[in-house]
């Protein structure tokens, strides 16, 4: 059963190294209606759009359908974030999976940080 098949679906940061990465295999696996990348780099946006429409130039028209670029900054409407990771294996682990993440915290009202506990 294939829970994403013909859903919305938005990617925040999505032409970062781990959303190019959800990007592609939601496009590739899971036949979404409609798959929304949201960030705030115009440069990165524009990089990532030419590799999806090379890597799906046989298939142009179908992407072209699915995708959607949006520009913006999540701060700009939303005052409340909820963020999802598993626990960092170290200190350097944490820095580098955290460090665009917290300069987006101190801007916003409230958080909620959930963490599994475990690396695995």
């Amino acid at each position: 059963m294939n829970l994403l098949k013909n859903k919305k679906i938005l990617v925040t940061g999505g032409t970062g190294s781990l959303g190019k990465e959800l990007v592609l295999h939601l496009l590739k696996n899971h036949e979404p209606g409609t798959v929304r990348i949201y960030d705030v780099d115009e440069t990165e946006q524009f990089n990532f759009q030419q590799e999806l429409r090379y890597y799906f130039k046989d298939n142009l028209k179908k992407y072209e359908d699915i995708v959607r670029f949006l520009l913006g900054d999540v701060r700009d409407w939303c005052e409340f974030i909820i963020h999802m990771q598993k626990e960092p294996k170290d200190i350097a682990d944490a820095y580098k999976s955290n460090s665009g993440v917290f300069d987006i915290f101190n801007d916003i009202k409230r958080l909620l940080h959930v963490n599994k506990g475990d690396s695995s």
